[in-house]
């Protein structure tokens, strides 16, 4: 069989914005809190603003989050160790009860909650914003600043974000859930580099609906954090396509946190609702990426790989 591959085209734009004038950190209702954390090591703790700085835009618009302090956590722990991660979360009562959280498992959806695990929700983001207003935790914030910096383990660690994602403490592994009551099965908190799903998580009766997605957070190496409304797709290349008894098998560049499945078509003139999707689609994790057609019976199949939300 003749096999040949499309690559498929990428669009997008990128917008850079001067950042809000750094503050002290007083946490409001509402406010996006941007963590770092790695075992026995400190949480580096950011209030980013309110929500709204990043809702209501078009797919695909994009944004450099600039109102950070990289210095401050790469002097706590280099970001391409594989051992530090971080969480980008948000909550507030009013108008409404609504949270926010990242998520780095595209392929498992993040669903509504009922009220009583969205309160359970809201207390744990809410006591994370608030616990650096303690006046314990003011003394060692810097003047002038909008981060703190702090020893899980230290005099101050009930304080932090690890000792209130464990349930004080008790429940280390819980930490990527916000705690075992914590509401939601995101995985909060994603390996450095990558990219995070972004989902708005509200109350609601059972049954619950899915969660929007927001968009996404993609912290390079170099340590850019970009925020990207909506789906998070990209145009993947085919690299390799090598078949065998019938099985052909599609090889293809992939980006954290997106999701990707393989598609055929007899004839390449076909619309794209005539292509065939096949079974099993795979995450990306930004290494490459492997799908399979095993059923490759025609004289001549065409390959693309799409991402999807």
């Amino acid at each position: 069989m003749n096999l040949k591959k499309i690559i498929l085209p990428c669009l997008g734009g990128l917008a850079l914005f001067a950042a809000p004038a750094a503050r002290a950190w007083t946490y409001t209702d509402g406010d996006v809190l941007l963590i770092f954390r790695a075992s026995n090591k400190n949480n580096v703790e950011f209030d980013l603003g309110n929500i709204s700085q990043f809702l209501g835009f078009p797919n695909g618009y994009t944004n450099v989050v600039t109102n950070w302090n990289l210095n401050v956590v790469t002097s706590n722990y280099a970001l391409t160790n594989g051992n530090v991660q971080f969480a980008v979360i948000a909550a507030t009562k009013s108008p409404s009860s609504e949270a926010w959280v990242s998520d780095t498992q595209p392929l498992t959806a993040e669903f509504d909650v009922t009220t009583s695990k969205w309160n359970n929700l809201y207390s744990v983001i809410s006591a994370v914003g608030d616990g650096p207003t303690n006046d314990n935790i003011q003394t060692e914030v810097p003047p002038g600043t909008n981060y703190v910096n702090i020893n899980p383990a230290g005099t101050t660690g009930r304080y932090s974000f690890d000792y209130t994602a464990s349930d004080g403490g008790t429940t280390p592994s819980a930490i990527p859930l916000l705690g075992a009551n914590g509401g939601v099965t995101a995985s909060v908190t994603g390996v450095t580099p990558t990219s995070v799903l972004f989902y708005e998580v509200d109350a609601h009766s059972t049954p619950e609906p899915a969660a929007t997605l927001v968009g996404s957070f993609t912290l390079s190496a170099s340590g850019t954090l970009v925020f990207q409304a909506g789906p998070l797709l990209d145009a993947p290349t085919i690299t390799s396509i090598a078949a065998s008894n019938d099985v052909a098998a599609v090889t293809f560049t992939t980006k954290p946190a997106v999701k990707y499945q393989l598609i055929y078509s007899t004839l390449l003139s076909n619309s794209r609702t005539n292509w065939a999707v096949l079974p099993s689609p795979v995450a990306g994790t930004g290494a490459p990426g492997k799908l399979h057609d095993n059923s490759a019976t025609n004289t001549a199949r065409y390959y693309s790989v799409e991402s999807y939300p």
